[in-house]
């Protein structure tokens, strides 16, 4: 709870930016010489409250350049990763148009390794098997791959029950139930090293079944601390030896310290820095792995 408290206070912060706190300091400003002028002057009440109006008009003014300015930005934004987005779609060649690209769906940068990466995997493999953990708009695009190689299958694993739901009928309209499948998973507790953690529950997988490629999109980081760290303790098992890790979000401090931890605990497991990105990272296993303690 108090985790939930400090990550909302901080997002709170950050959205309301510049003039919210310079709207505090000239406030503080405004106090301390109101006090000065009510203590020496004869009329300071009144040069107070004149002061306090000048005041609120500048930082009126300032804030509403400033959404202006926010706004203008956000709209060029808007329509660059549009374009970027039309033109994805132009390289995918999908059967119908894909889902409304949000801000939590995966990057494009992303998509387009993880498309390099299974389709390096397809020339080596006879049948590549893909791990998802947080379906979505990454689940259609790697299965468009596994139909394009005509090699493998994707199985996504999705805690929320609402939002799997609408991923398979995006699936089935695309017409790739052949390539992949998206199972619920709710979370539930397990102990690992002395600790407690949510993790997906892995009873619809089969024990036996390994993977070749795993993609790491969840579950969402406003869950927990370090809500993607079990993926390789919990996971390493179901790993192939020469097995691909792909992590979303390692811009977040959060999966910087994943990213780390990984490494330091993970014998075998190195950064693939040909996928030099500040948004996700690529792992790789350069020898036989052997499960961590």
């Amino acid at each position: 709870m108090r985790y939930h408290r400090r990550h909302r206070l901080n997002d709170q912060l950050r959205r309301r930016g510049p003039p919210f706190f310079t709207a505090v300091l000239l406030w503080l400003v405004w106090a301390c010489i109101s006090w000065l002028m009510f203590l020496r002057l004869q009329h300071g009440l009144l040069y107070a409250t004149l002061l306090l109006g000048a005041i609120n008009l500048l930082a009126g003014a300032y804030g509403l350049l400033w959404i202006r300015r926010r706004i203008r930005r956000e709209f060029q934004r808007q329509q660059e990763h549009q374009r970027e987005y039309d033109w994805f779609q132009l390289e995918l060649r999908p059967r119908r148009p894909l889902p409304a690209y949000s801000g939590s769906m995966a990057g494009l940068d992303l998509l387009r390794a993880a498309r390099k990466v299974i389709a390096e995997q397809q020339a080596k493999i006879p049948h590549l098997r893909i791990l998802e953990l947080g379906c979505g708009l990454s689940s259609l695009v790697m299965a468009y791959q596994l139909e394009e190689g005509a090699n493998g299958q994707l199985i996504a694993l999705e805690d929320r029950p609402d939002y799997a739901a609408r991923f398979r009928e995006v699936i089935a309209a695309h017409e790739l139930q052949e390539w992949a499948h998206i199972l619920d998973a709710p979370l539930r507790p397990y102990p690992h090293s002395g600790e407690e953690w949510l993790w997906y529950d892995l009873q619809n997988l089969e024990e036996t079944e390994k993977f070749h490629v795993l993609f790491v999109d969840g579950p969402a980081g406003y869950i927990g601390p370090e809500m993607r760290y079990p993926a390789i303790p919990f996971l390493h098992g179901r790993l192939e030896q020469d097995a691909i890790i792909l992590l979303d979000d390692v811009q977040r401090q959060q999966e910087q310290q994943i990213a780390q931890r990984w490494l330091a605990e993970t014998p075998g497991l190195q950064r693939d820095e040909r996928f030099n990105d500040t948004h996700f990272a690529v792992f790789r296993f350069s020898r036989p792995a052997t499960v961590p303690h």
